[in-house]
């Protein structure tokens, strides 16, 4: 995916269609896929391969231009979660809730790119003073491909003069049947922190069934693995795979009945459409970029046939 140099003032891309709602969103339609993608956030947020139903769940009708309480693609960084202190706020980071520059956007290609800043975070939340203890500075690059597989790199290069360590996660709602009826497979092999026990622990997999991820109750893991996964929907006939680099843990969540009912953007009528798996580098697996370096990693999906 190739990127071009923003202005101070970058005038309108081609191939940007927004809609006169704020933020603003950017779509893209090919003979391979729809997108959906909104300045805020660098929020993608809809992609629908030709003939499938779409892949990217979300609370609200993004295609109508609606930005969602909950759902799409967030990009957490530069901490996931509270952070490894548990004290980091706002929740998943800086750059969720900040408003992106849009470098490129190419309709005919499928390909967006937005980046954001130090600086330009630092506007937006300068009264966060969990932020104001970092005093980093980098720039932040993410390139989304729309097409028959839909592709999300994250780029950090580190503008300072000193070492960044951060935390950085793909936060991926995937769009389910019914997730009751669905497996996460891929990942029998590896070890993952069970936040759902009292107090959280590593579970290994010689503790217990070497089984695929089912859902039910509450799930949520941060698995060590680098894994592709696989997401097997027999209700939509179909499997949603997930491949990723750079990433060197694997998040999957879904709050379950209990929890869904009072999570923002769910509630009980809704906690089954969806599941999250996201490509991460957190808590021990933290990245630490010296300066003037850069750090990156993407994830890949795909729609293949269930059998």
């Amino acid at each position: 995916m190739t990127s071009t140099q923003p202005q101070s003032t970058p005038a309108e891309p081609a191939g940007a269609a927004h809609t006169a709602a704020e933020p603003e969103i950017n779509r893209i339609k090919t003979a391979q896929a729809e997108g959906a993608i909104f300045d805020l956030g660098a929020l993608a947020c809809h992609w629908q391969p030709a003939g499938q139903e779409p892949v990217l769940w979300n609370s609200d009708p993004v295609t109508q231009g609606v930005y969602p309480t909950r759902g799409g693609v967030p990009v957490c960084f530069p901490w996931f979660a509270a952070g490894r202190s548990g004290q980091r706020k706002p929740n998943h980071g800086l750059v969720r809730t900040a408003k992106w520059k849009l470098v490129s956007c190419d309709e005919d290609t499928g390909n967006v790119t937005y980046r954001i800043s130090s600086e330009e975070a630092d506007r937006v939340i300068s009264a966060e003073p969990a932020y104001l203890e970092n005093t980093s500075t980098w720039v932040a690059q993410l390139e989304v491909e729309f097409k028959d597989s839909f592709s999300v790199c994250l780029a950090v290069t580190n503008t300072g003069e000193t070492d960044f360590t951060f935390e950085a996660a793909l936060h991926t709602y995937l769009a389910v049947s019914d997730v009751r009826n669905v497996i996460v497979a891929g990942l029998e092999a590896d070890p993952y922190l069970d936040t759902t026990l009292t107090p959280p622990r590593v579970v290994k997999p010689s503790e217990g069934e070497q089984a695929p991820v089912a859902f039910g109750q509450m799930v949520d893991r941060v698995y060590e693995s680098s894994a592709t996964v696989r997401v097997e929907d027999p209700g939509w006939g179909r499997v949603i795979e997930v491949s990723k680099t750079g990433s060197a843990n694997t998040v999957v969540w879904n709050p379950g009945p209990e929890a869904g009912a009072t999570t923002s953007g769910v509630g009980s009528q809704r906690w089954h459409e969806f599941v999250c798996v996201e490509a991460a580098n957190c808590k021990e697996n933290e990245i630490t970029v010296p300066a003037g370096g850069t750090w990156v990693m993407s994830q890949t999906l795909r729609v293949l046939p269930y059998a």
